[in-house]
């Protein structure tokens, strides 16, 4: 089961039409795919690049993200997906001739189906094929796919694909509604949990669903929406409101991998200064698994190419403190097979100077211990770093400022696999010593019940509700 075939088709055509590749992925995982320019500047440490093409996903997204901040779950519409004549949950961007971000909550029947009869996935491992409901973003501009999948439970079924779409949409919406609402105190657990009960209420009273069900269910659902709400469409938010809504100091902390071979795993909470999960979550264990290399194009049509697509891990931390107080965390990364080889990474965003990086290949010790250590820092001023893991997977890293974010937003990107280019040592012009807010976001695009959505293949989809 490839990416893109699980994925509704009008978002499998723009995205392949963006230059976007296709992959087969693990079943429970987060994965990014991004344009062959990106992955390049990723290789090169092209730190400028990145940021301005993070700032062009934001500048994609803010109007969708707009349109929940004014209009809660009501900015998804239902359309009905044309392979299968199925329904699901679709918001976006820019005009309905031509929109330039999508995000959808999409279960695609097939999955529901194949798990009933017990049926095999032909992929690797020839694995169980597992029903997921799926969570995605997609920036025309920026090249970024974006997905997350959380496997549904036998218990789930009888309730269909549309229906489930239906229910998550209305709870990512409601929960994204919140978050902006209620700040950065708001704990992320309460804010899902509150949105999972007035789902099941308001299906419930709309015959959509029976309470006994739903409160069989809830339970599940918040778990799942927690899963769902991890990745990048949660990264832009956080952009979204802290250049719209509020700031403080956060870290964004991505690490990417693209290691064809290796799954990796980080057993052991990071640690360092001042830290906090944003939104006072909890932190669990987390496995990173390989890519792979297989693009598969519709119809079936199979080619090999390069790899395009990488499975990650993202942790956002805000600074426990806030008066006169930085931030600062370490991550130990290693391999799931072998724990002997792996890594330490760290980022330091202090309150009163320039913030400062590190990447360490081999056994550093205790994420707090290797945040400690003063001799595992890159140089005052360091952008990016590589080094490499003891059986010589390359590893590299970059950020996109070191001060002056008047969003108060710096990102951290952790690559494994990804061989550093020749340019990669070069130096590189420094940033503006003061990146700016992002510009308000453009009046959000609500089409009314009947409007076209017209698809890239040139048909058009109407809005039923």
């Amino acid at each position: 089961m490839s990416i893109l075939d699980s994925v509704p088709d009008l978002i499998r055509e723009k995205a392949l039409q963006a230059g976007i590749k296709d992959t087969v992925a693990p079943k429970k995982s987060n994965f990014c795919s991004y344009s062959d320019d990106i992955k390049n500047a990723f290789k090169d440490g092209d730190y400028n690049y990145l940021s301005k093409n993070r700032d062009t996903v934001a500048t994609d997204l803010n109007p969708v993200y707009g349109n929940f901040q004014q209009n809660g779950d009501q900015a998804f519409f239902t359309v009905t997906n044309p392979s299968n004549n199925t329904d699901y949950q679709l918001s976006i961007a820019g005009p309905t001739t031509a929109p330039y971000a999508y995000m959808w909550v999409y279960t695609d029947p097939s999955r529901i189906d194949a798990a009933r009869r017990g049926q095999n996935d032909a992929g690797p491992g020839d694995h169980t094929l597992q029903p997921v409901v799926q969570y995605g973003t997609l920036s025309m501009n920026g090249s970024t796919l974006g997905i997350q999948n959380s496997i549904l439970e036998e218990k789930w079924f009888e309730l269909g694909a549309a229906v489930i779409s239906l229910a998550f949409g209305k709870v990512i919406g409601k929960a994204i509604f919140n978050r902006i609402e209620q700040g950065a105190s708001a704990a992320f657990a309460d804010i899902i949990s509150a949105a999972v009960d007035a789902t099941g209420l308001e299906l419930a009273e709309a015959g959509v669903i029976s309470t006994a069900l739903w409160d069989g269910i809830a339970s599940l659902a918040v778990t799942m929406s927690i899963e769902l709400a991890a990745g990048v469409a949660i990264y832009f938010l956080i952009l979204f409101i802290a250049n719209i809504v509020y700031r403080e100091y956060k870290i964004v902390f991505n690490i990417r991998n693209w290691d064809p071979d290796n799954d990796y795993i980080i057993d052991t909470s990071p640690a360092g200064y001042n830290e906090q999960l944003d939104g006072n979550q909890d932190w669990e264990e987390t496995i990173i698994p390989r890519p792979s290399h297989t693009v598969t194009m519709p119809d079936g049509i199979t080619v090999i190419s390069k790899e395009s697509i990488c499975m990650y891990s993202s942790y956002i931390y805000v600074n426990s403190v806030k008066v006169f107080a930085g931030v600062g965390v370490a991550v130990v990364v290693k391999n799931a097979a072998d724990k002997s080889k792996g890594f330490g990474a760290k980022y330091l965003c202090p309150y009163l100077a320039g913030n400062s990086l590190g990447l360490t290949g081999g056994v550093v010790g205790s994420p707090l211990d290797y945040y400690n250590d003063d001799s595992t820092w890159a140089p005052g001023g360091s952008y990016k770093a590589e080094s490499s893991t003891p059986d010589g997977i390359p590893l590299s890293c970059t950020t996109d400022s070191l001060s002056g974010a008047q969003d108060e937003v710096y990102t951290f990107d952790v690559n494994i696999g990804l061989e550093p280019s020749s340019k990669f040592k070069e130096p590189r012009p420094e940033p503006p010593k003061s990146r700016p807010l992002l510009p308000q976001p453009e009046v959000p695009t609500r089409p009314s019940v009947g409007d076209a959505i017209r698809l890239p293949n040139g048909d058009s989809v109407k809005v039923l509700r």
